[in-house]
């Protein structure tokens, strides 16, 4: 444990958090790996992670989104290749599922936008103020990529 922001909390906090990979379907949810998230108080302390008994491949600074990648690519290596991602906002983490040809969904803010692949965005022109981007089709969708 040591201080990090808790977002459950919505502040700092002494506080541990997982990063985890569930396989979820409409009846069950079952949960396939969970690493314990080290902020870098612990991970600049070698001797500490030593005397916890920390393996040395998880010793590193590791994002949570990076720590999920690496439990799918786990699980792929043990035969479960499904792949999601809480924190698939950030656009790595996509990538990386993308690039595992993995189907994914992940949970997006009201304020995310989110296009068809193949729509065109235009940039319109203004004279004054900052230029805007608009999709060239109003409609809205949902997508999913194998």
């Amino acid at each position: 444990m040591a201080p990090q922001y808790a977002s459950t909390l919505g502040k700092k906090a002494n506080y541990q958090t997982l990063a985890s990979v569930t396989l979820a379907s409409r009846e069950v949810s079952l949960m396939m790996s969970r690493r314990v998230f080290l902020s870098d108080i612990w991970t600049a302390d070698p001797a500490r992670l030593k005397r916890v008994g920390v393996p040395l491949e998880y010793q590193g600074s590791r994002t949570k989104p990076e720590m999920a990648i690496d439990e799918v690519d786990r699980l792929c290596a043990a035969g479960v290749c499904s792949g999601g991602c809480r924190f698939g906002l950030p656009a790595p983490s996509r990538q990386a599922l993308r690039a595992r040809n993995l189907r994914w969904a992940v949970g997006m803010p009201r304020h995310q936008k989110v296009y068809l692949a193949d729509m065109e965005l235009v940039f319109s022109v203004r004279k004054h103020g900052p230029s805007h981007m608009h999709a060239s089709d109003t409609g809205s969708a949902l997508c999913s990529r194998p």
